[in-house]
């Protein structure tokens, strides 16, 4: 129970703060982007945001989380002069389960932006 006290203070305090850079720091230091309307839950009911709903774990991952990574990854490669070594990888990876990838695979790190984050 701990925890979501924790994140009800946090965004009281971020909430209080005027709309600025300061608070854009905050929100993000504490993973707080605005006030849901399952935090009336809380107050009401208790209700754990926490613990008390059902993620979707695999929008949640494959969608936003790991498809987040992979353009990190990109961007990284591109800032290192990697990006001939990612080019490489695609390729191989194509090439070993071409069987199961389908046409989804991207074909180069250009093309990362719409093909399914279910194939990474």
């Amino acid at each position: 129970m701990q925890c979501v006290k924790d994140m009800a203070f946090a965004l009281k305090q971020w909430q209080e703060l005027p709309i600025c850079k300061e608070r854009d720091e905050v929100g993000h230091e504490v993973a707080i982007s605005g006030q849901s309307c399952l935090w009336r839950l809380y107050n009401l009911y208790g209700f754990d945001i926490s613990c008390d709903l059902t993620y979707d774990v695999m929008h949640t991952l494959s969608l936003c989380v790991f498809k987040k990574y992979v353009h990190m990854l990109v961007k990284y490669a591109k800032g290192n002069g990697k990006i001939k070594d990612l080019e490489s990888a695609l390729q191989i990876v194509k090439k070993l389960s071409l069987a199961t990838l389908g046409t989804t695979w991207p074909r180069s790190t250009t093309s990362l932006g719409f093909y399914k984050a279910k194939k990474y």
